[in-house]
């Protein structure tokens, strides 16, 4: 493609932005010309330098009159025919056709649909296209892991010895029951360094998980010897990334990994966890293409190879990001920042199991000291009393065990119990048989106390010979700082005064109903400003004796 000058083109943009209409097309063809370059390079090579043609003023209106709702309708009618292998098969005709044809969008082009789509990245082009890859950064070794499961191609177990089977495809089991082959990957998001786990299953279990952890956070070990200078790669993580699922989802294990302090961060999807699926394609191409040429004898010999090839590999492949050796790399940077501190987890493989237990629930023990949990029954020890609670939690390494401990007291200690075995009509097999076992019902201990107490108790109540009052003074010592007080001084109880109106209220409540005008007139004289009781109680034998009306004399009328 010839070069354009970049003197000339910016001396075209400026001449250009002068000139509209067919001048500016003139201006443009001759310099088509002269340079012989094509429309839309020549376009291209203006936009790099930032000359920009005025837009359509009616860029982006729709001519017609067909709403979002509309176009939708026809996009849902066209992704019916969505197929795996291509994709949407029906063409955009077909749908605008079936949409005219049941009055959905009457009058709609082809052109106009299109460009809808092309506004909502629904075309098939968008639709076909690879998601982007979703860059993270984490602050330094430890400070995030990524785990991940995978099934080791084409492997299975029989008779406890791995077996190669060319006909087994990944993701799908051989036969029902038949168990595979799990890989478990932990990786170091900053540095890249790995460690490999194997686990014999019929699926991801939390078993295989939290085996799988618990290897890639300790100092790895070979024949019993530490291996740490040849491979340090060991301790808990600040957060752990890992898959939506039963196994990362379930109690034991979001309870385990808040006892140790890590943050569980749900991915999505691949490519959020691009490390871990990076180093699951590195661990199959370099590790697992060996087994059919040695195939391993046992798991514990396979995990063995495992150790020693991460190992190998961590100390001396050098990654690509940061162009350093995996192992180098998280030695140097350990311990740098807070959020790369070293949290060892320096316990035997029993006590991790130990800790990995369920948060307490709360149960209800039964008349028969049963407890029910997770759809079964357990006899908890006599120690229990019924109708309390008690707390529950069970590990997944001991399942249906439960361990059962007082409610609401974590340092109390714990009792191993197991399921109650029951016929099928639910009865407990251990439970005695009417009629030949079980003929009247026994106290237990507390109803025998109990009676023992009661029937002692009449000794003492018959015998008549037990003191109980009438000592307590000789049991009560002196106190060495004598109290003292003040006198108050007490004087005639004043008689309570109420008001004029509260009188009233009050002879008429005594009475029981309302005055006369005579009686009115008599309260009104006889009650002040403040009223006794005794006064109350004075008009009111006067109200009941009977008052009559008051006969007042004129002067005018005397003789």
């Amino acid at each position: 493609m010839p070069e354009i000058p970049g003197a000339e083109l910016r001396g075209l943009a400026a001449r250009l932005a002068t000139l509209s209409g067919r001048d500016r097309s003139t201006a443009r063809r001759e310099f088509l010309g002269l340079y012989n370059v094509s429309p839309s390079t020549l376009s291209r090579e203006l936009h790099k330098i930032g000359h920009r043609q005025h837009s359509r003023c009616d860029r982006g209106i729709r001519r017609t009159g067909h709403t979002d709702e509309q176009l939708s309708h026809i996009a849902a009618l066209q992704a019916s025919s969505l197929s795996l292998r291509k994709g949407i098969v029906m063409p955009a005709a077909t749908a605008i056709e079936i949409a005219e044809h049941n009055g959905i969008a009457p009058g709609l082009s082809p052109s106009t649909y299109n460009a809808w789509l092309r506004s909502q990245s629904g075309t098939r082009r968008d639709q076909a296209a690879a998601t982007p890859h979703v860059e993270l950064r984490s602050l330094g070794p430890n400070h995030v892991h990524q785990v991940d499961f995978s099934l080791a191609i084409n492997w299975k177990v029989s008779n406890n010895k791995p077996i190669y089977e060319h006909l087994v495809y990944k993701n799908k089991l051989p036969a029902e029951g038949v168990p595979r082959i799990w890989r478990l990957i932990v990786v170091d998001h900053a540095t890249g360094i790995f460690a490999a786990r194997y686990s014999v299953s019929a699926g991801e279990t939390v078993q295989a998980l939290l085996e799988g952890l618990y290897h890639a956070w300790t100092e790895k070990t070979l024949d019993g010897q530490s291996i740490a200078r040849q491979y340090p790669f060991r301790g808990v993580p600040k957060i752990l990334m890992a898959d939506r699922g039963s196994t990362t989802k379930s109690g034991v294990t979001v309870a385990l990994l808040n006892r140790l302090g890590v943050e569980l961060n749900i991915c999505e999807g691949a490519r959020s966890k691009g490390s871990v699926e990076v180093a699951h394609r590195i661990w199959e191409e370099h590790f697992e293409t060996r087994m059919r040429l040695q195939p391993p004898q046992s798991i514990d010999q396979l995990n063995d190879w495992a150790v020693q090839f991460a190992a190998h590999y961590c100390a001396t492949e050098r990654h690509s990001r940061h162009g350093s050796e995996r192992s180098t790399l998280w030695a140097w940077h350990i311990n740098r920042r807070e959020e790369t501190q070293l949290r060892e987890l320096r316990c035997s493989f029993d006590a991790f199991k130990a800790i990995a237990l369920t948060d307490p629930q709360k149960c209800k023990v039964g008349g028969a000291r049963i407890v029910r949990f997770r759809s079964m029954k357990y006899r908890v020890p006599e120690c229990f009393v019924p109708n309390t609670f008690v707390d529950v939690q069970f590990s997944p390494f001991s399942y249906p065990q439960i361990q059962v401990r007082e409610h609401g007291v974590p340092t109390a200690p714990a009792y191993l119990c197991e399921p109650v075995e029951v016929d099928e009509f639910g009865f407990s097999v251990h439970a005695a048989t009417i009629g030949s076992e079980f003929k009247s019902a026994k106290q237990g201990r507390a109803a025998t106390f109990a009676k023992d107490a009661q029937r002692g108790a009449k000794t003492f109540i018959e015998g008549g010979k037990v003191e109980a009052f009438g000592y307590h003074l000789e049991r009560t010592p002196e106190l060495g700082v004598p109290s003292q007080g003040v006198e108050l001084p007490v004087g005639e109880q004043k008689p309570a005064l109420l008001t004029r109106v509260a009188a009233r209220e009050a002879v008429i409540e005594t009475i029981g109903r309302p005055l006369t005008a005579p009686e009115a007139g008599h309260v009104n004289r006889v009650f002040g400003e403040a009223v006794t009781e005794a006064e109350i109680a004075a008009v009111v034998s006067e109200i009941q004796r009977g008052i009559g009306a008051r006969v007042l004399e004129f002067a005018a009328g005397q003789k």
